[in-house]
């Protein structure tokens, strides 16, 4: 997986990098500054998606992903999850 650095804070930004037609972004035109994590076998990696990011293709074996909401109300409440 590789989640880079810098990510579009506004909908012009965004447009300016998107692929039309899909929720993907032109990697020719990001910094080329990213972090490459390289999850084990039952490791949970948790990020915040609006972040540009990318997995590799999987050549043998499978991949599980599960994507949902974490929210925090406020301090004295426990964590929300939702999807």
């Amino acid at each position: 997986m590789r989640l880079w650095h810098e990510w579009p804070r506004t909908k012009e930004a965004y447009n300016a990098i998107r692929i039309e037609g899909s929720y993907g972004v032109k990697e020719e035109l990001l910094s080329g500054s990213y972090l490459k994590i390289t999850p084990e076998a039952g490791e949970l990696i948790l990020f915040n998606p609006t972040r540009i990011h990318s997995v590799e293709k999987i050549n043998q074996g499978s991949r599980l992903t599960w994507s949902c909401f974490i929210g925090l109300e406020n301090q004295n409440k426990a964590l929300q999850i939702w999807s």
